[in-house]
Formats: structure tokens, C-alpha cells, sequence
């Protein structure tokens, strides 16, 4: 008995499925989206009976500010409306869905017939008409795009261009020039040239306005001064010089960007080897100002220049005048001293290097008075009109400071915001009286030339022997000083901001960690506790001898490379448990142990390998020689 009912439901079985492979197919298919739909109707159910559940009683709606109460009965409703919208959609999915289905079987829904789906590798079906493509075209409605021709693009910016010479640059030039209580002629004192140089910078802003959309890129390297130390960063004068250019260059369809790479406590060296990595590839002008600290050292300069001039950009430079002589002990002459010859030697070859000096222009109009504070105090400076007339604020006690107490950097030797500001605004309205000249060119160019305007094949800012130029007559000083200045370099670095590799990028193993250099700690904290927004920031890689080895690719080494290895600077004093890296280390490139070399460079944080860094590449790697010092790096620089 038991073996027969095995068989008689063995036969009952095979005739259940006793049909054609394709009703075995669409069975099947239909099996699927049965599971499906069930699926979805028990999910239904559920927010359904969830629903109903809590709308039997008050529930809280959490905001990010407070707690609403809503009544039972209003969300009772609330979810009884949402299950009706929730019912029609998942009515409508399974209508779909069953659509879908019956596709798939070939069957025939309401009056229409559904062709069964195409077999994906089956011959396209011949019969399948397509609409010819000229109905298609002309039937084709884009979606509105604003100005479309170039007629069109032609003319809107040429009325953009003459609306903002009509009517924005001339009340932004003399927003500046109230703020100052100085007119454009005063104020073109502020910056000189060489007169070969008399329209590069209007004819740079030609390039621009002709191709809408264009970056006007300002970048600022120095020390301490032009980092703003002591007020807020947003007060220093590159960021007041981006405010009063930003409105009227936007409107002329130019965007203003600003970096403010000044790092406190540092010199030109070993900055400049690394200018491509700090200030970055699309430089419109570069700003230096390190005399603070390199009185007398107007060849460190020379090595700033050659380093400008090699970014792919061609951008400008400007020497801005050292602050020392105008705070309260100082001369007060506010000049470029004898680095005005360096403007004028390097414009002698038509390179672009503008000088920028306060002193004369202010003294045109006003006489510098210094208000002694006596003991525990500060000395104030003020600005007295020589017509008897009021002084703007701008000029007033310039040395006040609004920064919050404790504010690192307030110092006699830092320019206050004021002095910020007064400094800002003068480069401001240089910039503006250029795009002023320049839009009426670009006009021309535009109304004349084909549209859009074409680009150059070749950058045409600097003269076509440039780089012989450099090498020659311009070289003496780099050459007697050991600047390396003309010399292919890489550079990867710690130190912040940046706009290249840093070494963290180029590390090969994970023993040592990036921290703010030991010497910077507490003004570092000191920044983040007042929140005066400090971005100037000396990171380095800092390890003891139980830290092991850190090891570093250096990528793209040139045949007979040098390396250049440097630490962070440490300003007045370094911290009693760091060494000095060149005494305190062990150095290798790949296996081999290797040595510092003995001459001094031109930093006396930095130092040369007594080595050849292998073709391609190579590993480098240091490790401190004890675990009572500690050793840091923040530079590596190869060829």
C-alpha cells in the first residue's frame, strides 16, 4: 500500500506538469510576480495596522529647536489620509505590475493586445515603423537656455561690460578713495613700474573680460605680517583688497580668488623652492613680503623672483613695502628702500615686477604723528590731515586692535586691522583703476574680433627669452648665494595651506604622525581657543627613536638628483626636546645609509644629502638617534 500511494502521487505529479516548455515559462513568470504582489500587499497591511496603532494615542515630532504635541485625533486623520494615498499607489503599482505579467505571457489586457516581449537576441522585427528624422528635428523643443547664438552671447557681454563701466567701477573706485580721503592721484603713488610694464596688467585684464567666466587669482606669500598675526585672519589686507575689487570685477564676469599662503615665522628659503607647491599653477598675481626679517638681504628676493616667474601661469609680482617702517618706532617713510632697484632691474628685461609703497602716497595728504603710550603701553599712531580737514576712521589710532584678548601675534612689529585695512584698499584701487582702463579694450576686441574670443596657442606675458634672461643677466646674485634658482625642483611639504603634495601624499610607511611643530604648539592653541582663524600652520612629521624608521617615495628623481631635506623653523628658540635633524638622525635612500653634507645652505633649517638620488626614484627614510629627542621634517625637495 505504501509503495502504491508513492506512485499514484509520482503520476499525479507528472501530470500537473505535463505541458509545454513555454506554458512552463509563463507559469513560472506568473508564479514570480504572484510572490511579488503578495509581497507588497503584506507590506501594505503592515503600515496599515502601524498606522492605526499610532494614531490611538499622542505622539512628539522632535525638531532641531523644540517639541511639537500634536492630538490624537488629528493624527489619527493625518495617518488614515496617508494610507489613502498609500492604497491608490499601490493600486496603481499592481495594475502595472499585472500589465507587466501579462506582457510577459502575451495576453491581452482590457481592448489593447500585448505583444509578447522580445527576445533580446532575436532579429529586430521588420515591421517596427520609426518616424522619419525630419519630424523628429521639428519636433524638438529645448528647453529655454538663456542667450544661445553668438550674436546673442556677443551682445550681452558687451552690455555687461558697459554696465559695470557706467555703473558700478566708478562708485567702487570712490568708495575706496572716501575710505582712504585720498584721490586717484594720491593713489597712484602707491604702485610704480618699470615703463616698459605701463599696460601689462591692463592688458592681462583685457584677456579675461573677453572670455566671461575667467579667475583673477591673488596670492600673498610672507611671514607674520601679511598672515594678519594679531587681529582676525580675515582682516588682513589681501582679504581687504578681494572685498573692495570683488563687487565690480563679479560684474564684469570676472571671479576674485584669494590665497593667503603668508606663513608666520619663516623666510624666503625654503618657501620659494617650493612656490609651485604653495601657491599653486593659475597664480594672476603674486604678492611677497618676508622683510620683516631679511633686512639687508635684498638678493633672497632675487631667489623669489626666479622661482615666480617659472610657474606656468606668467603671472605678475609685487614687492610689498617691509611694515617695520611704519609702526610706531620705525621711520615711518614707508618705501621698498633698495629693493626699488630690483623693480627696475627686472623691468629693464620686461619682466613683470610692480613695487608697493604706503609712504608716499599717505604723505601727499597727511602728516604721521606718534602718540608715546609710556610705560606698559603701546605707542598709537594717527593720521593728520594737512589741510586741517577730518581724517577718515581708516586713519585714525591705527594701532587699536578689535581682536579678542589673548590673540596671538599682538605685537608692535605686526600692523593692527586698520593698518591692515589702509594697506588692502590702496592694492584695491590699483586693481580697479586697471579693469577701468582695460574694459574699455576689451570692448573693442570683442566688437571687432570673431566670438567667442579665440585662446592663445602660447602664453604672451613674458618675452619669448624669458628663461635666457633668468639665466643671464638676471642670475649674478642667485649664483653667488647658492639659491638654486633656475634649478628644476620637486617639492612635497607639510607645512599649511598648500596647493601641492605634501608629505603625507609621498609616505611610505605610517610610524611617525603629522602634528603642528613643537616650537608652534601654543600659539596654535592659543588661535583655536580665541578663534582668530589662523590658517598658517608649521605641520611636520615628528618622531623618537622607538617611533622606528618613516619612509618616503620620491617620484620622478632626475639622473644625478640632489635632495634637499629641511625642518620646520622654530622661531626664537627650539624646544629643549628636539633636535637639530642634521645631528640628531640617521638618513637612507633605499637601503643605503647616507649622510648630510657639511656646507651650510642657504637656511639654516635646511641641509643637502651627501648623496645622488637614483634615476625615477627612490625611497628615503629617517629615524631618530634617541628616545630623549625628538626629530622633525616638514620639507623634502629633489630633483
Amino acid at each position: 500500500d505504501v509503495y502504491k500511494r508513492q506512485y499514484q502521487r509520482r503520476v499525479r505529479g507528472n501530470r500537473s506538469w505535463s505541458m509545454t516548455e513555454a506554458d512552463g515559462n509563463a507559469h513560472r513568470s506568473t508564479s514570480r510576480w504572484q510572490m511579488f504582489l503578495a509581497g507588497v500587499l503584506c507590506l501594505a497591511l503592515g503600515t496599515v495596522i502601524s498606522e492605526l496603532f499610532h494614531s490611538r494615542a499622542e505622539f512628539h515630532n522632535t525638531g532641531a529647536s523644540s517639541d511639537v504635541m500634536i492630538p490624537s485625533a488629528l493624527a489619527g486623520r493625518t495617518g488614515f489620509k496617508q494610507i489613502e494615498k498609500l492604497t491608490e499607489t499601490l493600486t496603481t503599482m499592481s495594475t502595472k505590475l499585472d500589465a507587466l505579467a501579462n506582457r510577459v505571457q502575451g495576453t491581452v489586457v482590457g481592448d489593447d493586445a500585448v505583444v509578447p516581449m522580445e527576445n533580446p537576441g532575436a532579429a529586430p522585427i521588420a515591421s517596427v515603423s520609426r518616424r522619419p528624422e525630419g519630424e523628429l528635428i521639428k519636433g524638438f523643443k529645448p528647453l529655454p537656455s538663456g542667450v544661445r547664438t553668438e550674436a546673442e552671447r556677443k551682445a550681452s557681454l558687451l552690455a555687461t561690460l558697459k554696465k559695470t563701466r557706467e555703473e558700478v567701477l566708478g562708485a567702487e573706485i570712490l568708495k575706496v578713495e572716501q575710505q582712504l580721503g585720498l584721490d586717484s592721484k594720491a593713489l597712484e603713488k602707491v604702485v610704480f613700474h618699470h615703463a616698459n610694464l605701463a599696460n601689462w596688467m591692463e592688458k592681462r585684464l583685457t584677456s579675461k573680460l573677453v572670455r566671461p567666466g575667467s579667475k583673477m587669482v591673488l596670492v600673498l606669500t610672507g611671514m607674520s605680517v601679511c598672515a594678519a598675526h594679531g587681529n582676525f585672519y580675515n582682516q588682513s589686507y589681501g582679504h581687504v583688497a578681494q572685498e573692495a575689487i570683488m563687487t565690480a570685477f563679479q560684474a564684469a564676469g570676472i571671479e576674485v580668488v584669494l590665497r593667503n599662503q603668508c606663513m608666520g615665522g619663516t623666510q624666503t628659503f625654503p618657501y620659494s623652492w617650493c612656490m609651485r607647491t604653495i601657491a599653486g599653477s593659475d597664480v594672476d598675481l603674486l604678492g611677497w613680503d618676508f622683510a620683516m626679517m631679511e633686512a639687508g638681504k635684498s638678493w633672497n628676493t632675487d631667489g623669489w623672483l626666479h622661482r615666480a616667474f617659472q610657474l606656468p601661469s606668467q603671472p605678475a609680482t609685487m614687492l610689498f613695502s617691509c611694515y617695520s617702517q611704519m609702526e610706531s618706532k620705525g621711520t615711518g617713510v614707508g618705501t621698498l628702500g633698495d629693493r626699488s632697484a630690483v623693480v627696475r632691474q627686472y623691468g629693464d628685461h620686461n619682466l613683470p615686477v610692480y613695487g608697493f609703497e604706503v609712504g608716499p602716497a599717505l604723505y601727499t595728504t597727511y602728516e604721521r604723528k606718534v602718540i608715546t603710550g609710556g610705560p606698559n603701553k603701546d605707542d598709537q599712531v594717527t593720521f593728520i590731515r594737512k589741510d586741517g580737514g577730518a581724517t577718515p576712521d581708516t586713519l585714525t589710532n591705527v594701532r587699536d586692535w578689535n581682536s579678542p584678548a589673548g590673540t596671538p601675534g599682538k605685537a608692535p612689529w605686526h600692523p593692527a586691522w586698520k593698518e591692515h585695512r589702509y594697506q588692502g584698499l590702496m592694492l584695491g584701487h590699483f586693481l580697479l583703476k586697471q579693469l577701468q582702463k582695460a574694459i574699455p579694450k576689451a570692448e573693442a576686441e570683442v566688437s571687432a574680433g570673431p566670438f567667442p574670443v579665440p585662446i592663445p596657442t602660447e602664453l604672451p606675458w613674458y618675452p619669448k627669452d624669458w628663461k635666457d634672461k633668468l639665466a643671464g643677466p638676471l642670475s649674478r646674485t642667485c649664483s653667488q648665494h647658492d639659491m638654486r634658482c633656475d634649478l628644476p625642483l620637486q617639492c612635497a611639504t607639510e607645512y599649511l595651506p598648500r596647493r601641492g603634495h605634501s608629505l603625507t601624499e609621498i609616505r611610505a610607511t605610517e610610524t611617525w604622525l603629522s602634528q603642528i611643530s613643537p616650537g608652534d604648539k601654543i600659539p596654535y592653541d592659543e588661535n583655536l581657543k580665541v578663534g582668530s582663524g589662523y590658517v598658517d600652520n608649521k605641520m611636520a612629521f615628528c618622531g623618537w627613536r622607538r617611533d622606528g624608521w618613516i619612509a618616503f617615495h620620491l617620484h620622478h628623481a632626475s639622473p644625478q638628483g640632489t635632495l634637499i631635506v629641511c625642518e620646520p623653523s622654530y622661531g626664537w628658540k627650539r624646544p629643549d626636546n628636539v633636535a637639530l635633524l642634521k645631528e640628531g638622525a640617521i638618513f637612507k635612500v633605499n637601503a643605503d645609509e647616507v649622510k648630510p653634507r657639511a656646507k651650510q645652505l642657504i637656511n639654516e633649517f635646511c641641509f643637502e644629502m651627501d648623496t645622488e638620488v637614483p634615476k625615477g626614484g627612490s625611497i628615503f627614510s629617517i629615524r631618530s638617534k634617541s628616545d630623549e629627542k625628538q626629530v622633525c621634517v616638514s620639507f623634502l625637495i629633489w630633483t
